[in-house]
């Protein structure tokens, strides 16, 4: 597994317009980290052209440059059917060990810069995302602990936020919680097991989803369950996979994108989904009266 050393991330940012390198000043430290834009599948396995170098771990990757230490995020992979390497014919010869909830939140990690906890997202040390995050370890020395003991074994502890005043799609309530999601070997970058932190408690790392054994259950599951985003799949070769729901594709892109195209609405009046998109309209959203419409005109040609 390819991590990066700082230099190669900055040739990378430089190199290929699809990537971008970021500086932050951190408890007065000079603080590193990466991100992309839009990138396709060969701008990661080959971002400079060549074979030697890939960008997987340009999702959030930082370096701190006063101990000459790298953190990792998530290394990058796509969704099932995606992109080249997970189409479904390239995974159904591979064992799936395990399907996690796909939290709808925040991904955030923590660092320790010059002595203290810091949380990071993707993308910044700085906004409400943060400042939830950092909140959370300052009320639980607990996990403040856990953190820094993590920290010195050189693990990495990444973690989903989800909070009413972080609402993604998925509405999780009232409730303001870090959910340990993976955990990763900082030097190899290697996944560590996380069922083995399912009963830690305090890690809350119980996003198992039972009765997902075979890529038939996968389908049937992005096509029957509603109220979730997907599934996360750990594979018998330590890869992970994305699978989201046929009813959270839809949410996400009519509601909170606004592609409310005749075709998407006929697409969700297929899916059964379209009654709950409404739902979640504002009463005076113009566009109501529209799917309304839509819907009722499908319904009569479907009854015909």
């Amino acid at each position: 597994m390819f991590i990066p050393t700082y230099q190669q991330a900055k040739q990378i940012a430089e190199t290929n317009d699809q990537f971008y390198m970021k500086h932050d000043i951190v408890n007065d430290i000079d603080v590193s980290h990466f991100g992309y834009k839009l990138p396709g599948f060969m701008d990661f396995a080959q971002p400079l052209g060549h074979d030697n170098v890939d960008a997987f771990e340009m999702r959030g990757i930082s370096y701190d440059h006063s101990t000459g230490l790298h953190s990792l995020m998530l290394r990058k992979f796509f969704s099932l059917n995606q992109t080249k390497g997970y189409m479904l014919d390239d995974l159904k010869s591979k064992k799936i060990l395990y399907a996690q909830d796909k939290i709808d939140g925040s991904l955030v990690r923590f660092m320790n810069i010059n002595g203290e906890i810091v949380a990071k997202t993707k993308n910044s040390f700085q906004g409400i995302h943060c400042d939830i995050a950092n909140s959370l370890v300052k009320n639980n020395p607990i996990l403040a602990e856990q953190l820094m003991q993590s920290f010195e074994q050189r693990k990495a502890f990444i973690f989903e936020m989800v909070s009413p005043d972080n609402k993604i799609v998925i509405d999780y309530g009232d409730v303001t919680q870090l959910s340990l999601i993976q955990v990763r070997d900082e030097e190899t970058g290697a996944y560590e097991d996380i069922r083995s932190y399912t009963n830690k408690g305090i890690m809350n790392a119980s996003n198992m989803v039972s009765g997902i054994n075979t890529w038939d259950d996968v389908m049937t599951f992005q096509q029957d369950v509603k109220d979730v985003e997907g599934l996360v799949l750990t594979l018998e070769d330590g890869s992970l996979v994305k699978a989201k729901t046929v009813w959270y594709d839809d949410m996400h892109d009519c509601v909170w994108e606004g592609n409310k195209t005749n075709k998407k609405l006929l697409k969700m009046c297929v899916n059964a989904t379209i009654d709950d998109a409404v739902s979640m309209l504002s009463v005076d959203d113009p566009s109501r009266e529209h799917m309304d419409t839509v819907y009722t005109k499908y319904s009569q040609y479907v009854a015909a």
